[in-house]
C-alpha cells in the first residue's frame, strides 16, 4: 500500500534505527515497503552505516546504491520508479524529520484522498539566517505568482504522493535539490487536490547540504521552466511587466539626468530578458520532447 523512501548521501544518522522505527509506527500500515537510495556515498562512517543496514535484513526494506552521484532528484527518481506501490512517502535521512509527522502526514493523504500531503517546517533550525527567510520568501511569493495558489512551503523533504499523478511530469522534475519544489509547483499548475500540515524541524546530520545562492537561483529557474510548460503566457506577463517597469524608471531617471547611460541600462536589461526567454522556450521544446518519448515507451 505504501512505499517510504529515504534518500541518502554522506549521513551520520542511524538509518538501521530509522528504519526498524518506520515499521514500528507504520505497523498498521498493510505491505509496507522501505527503500533507502544511497546517492554514491564517498564517507566511511555513512558506508559502514549502509553496510550494517543491508547485513540487517529487515523485511520489506530494499538498500539500493547509485553507481555514481546522481544528485536529489535523481535518487528520489528512482526510488519512485523501483516503489511497488502508488502512494509514496519521503523523508530525508539526516534525522531533520520525525517519523511520527510522516505517519501523521500520511493519514491525512489517506482521509483527504489528496493526491499529495506536504509537511510545512517550522522551528528554529528551519528559519536560518536573515538571507535565507528573505530568499525563501520571494521564492514562494514567486511560485504563488505562478500558480495562483497558497504555497506554504514550496521545497519541504517530507511529504506523501500519490505518484500515478506525476508519472508523466517526473521528466519537468529538477534532477537536483529543487525536486521537491518541481513536485510542488507541478502539483499547483495542475491543480491537484494538496494539502499542508505542520511539522517539527530538527537539527541536521551529515555533511551534505543546500547552497543557498547556487541551488536558490536553480529553484527559481525550475519555478519559470514548469510554469512555461503549463502557463507560458503568465511568465512572459511577468517578463514584460518587469521590463515595462524597469524601462520607465530608466528612460526617467535619464531623462531628469540628461545622460544616456540609464536608458542603454533599460536596453540591456531589456536584452537579457529577451535571451531569457528564448531559453525558457528552448527549455519547454526539451521538456516536451522528453514527454513525449516517456509516454511512447
Amino acid at each position: 500500500m505504501l512505499t517510504i523512501l529515504i534518500p541518502s548521501y554522506n549521513e551520520t544518522s542511524n538509518l538501521l534505527k530509522m528504519c526498524t522505527l518506520i515499521k514500528e509506527v507504520f505497523a498498521e500500515v498493510d505491505d509496507l515497503e522501505i527503500i533507502v537510495i544511497d546517492d554514491c556515498s564517498n564517507v566511511r562512517e555513512s558506508l559502514y552505516i549502509l553496510a550494517e543496514l543491508e547485513n540487517a535484513k529487515l523485511e520489506n526494506l530494499k538498500v539500493i546504491r547509485n553507481h555514481q552521484n546522481l544528485g536529489y532528484g535523481s535518487t528520489l527518481k528512482i526510488g519512485i520508479d523501483l516503489s511497488s506501490h502508488n502512494y509514496i512517502a519521503f523523508m530525508d535521512s539526516d534525522e531533520s524529520y520525525s517519523v511520527e509527522d510522516l505517519f501523521k502526514l500520511f493519514n491525512l493523504f489517506v482521509e483527504k484522498k489528496a493526491s499529495m500531503v506536504v509537511g510545512v517546517r517550522r522551528g528554529r533550525y528551519y528559519r536560518g539566517s536573515l538571507s535565507k527567510i528573505l530568499f525563501r520568501f520571494l521564492l514562494i511569493r514567486l511560485a504563488e505568482y505562478m500558480s495562483r495558489s497558497k504555497i506554504p512551503d514550496i521545497n519541504s523533504g517530507i511529504r506523501v504522493l500519490n505518484k500515478t499523478h506525476f508519472n508523466n511530469y517526473l521528466s519537468l522534475a529538477s534532477n537536483k535539490f529543487s525536486f521537491t519544489t518541481s513536485l510542488t509547483l507541478i502539483s499547483s499548475q495542475k491543480g491537484y487536490p494538496t494539502f499542508f500540515d505542520f511539522v517539527g524541524y530538527h537539527k541536521r546530520k551529515g555533511s551534505s547540504h543546500v547552497r543557498m545562492i547556487r541551488d536558490g537561483f536553480t529553484a527559481v529557474g525550475q519555478i519559470l521552466a514548469i510554469s512555461m510548460f503549463f502557463n507560458p503566457l503568465r511568465v512572459f506577463f511577468l517578463f514584460f511587466q518587469m521590463v515595462l517597469v524597469l524601462n520607465l524608471i530608466l528612460l526617467s531617471v535619464s531623462f531628469f539626468l540628461h545622460s544616456s547611460i540609464y536608458a542603454l541600462a533599460g536596453v540591456t536589461f531589456t536584452l537579457t530578458m529577451l535571451l531569457l526567454a528564448m531559453g525558457l522556450i528552448a527549455h519547454l521544446v526539451k521538456d516536451l520532447f522528453h514527454s513525449s518519448a516517456d509516454e511512447s515507451r
